[in-house]
């Protein structure tokens, strides 16, 4: 799990939100797509990568929609780290 901390906190409601408790599972992934350019690059899509650490914090998506642009690039380059743990292609789980 990591905790990520709003540098602009987020009236929800009747709550204050100021941090996120992310956790991680396949089901925040559901209906995200990567692309990749005709070039070879990959298109970064923020809100949809922001949406899925919402998804990870248990907030609803309408959450994803009052996040400041600053917290919601932030979210989005934590959310794509949760990637970059699992195994590269082609090898195998140690025993």
């Amino acid at each position: 799990m990591e905790k990520y901390t709003l540098k602009f906190p987020v009236q929800f409601g009747s709550e204050t939100v100021t941090t996120l408790d992310l956790k991680p599972s396949a089901g925040a992934f559901k209906g995200f797509k990567q692309e990749v350019d005709p070039d070879g690059g990959v298109v970064f899509d923020p809100y949809a990568s922001a949406l899925v650490a919402v998804r990870m914090s248990g907030r609803p998506e309408a959450f994803a929609k009052e996040l400041h642009p600053a917290d919601m690039m932030a979210l989005a380059t934590v959310a794509m780290r949760f990637f970059s743990d699992g195994l590269e292609a082609g090898s195998a789980p140690s025993e």
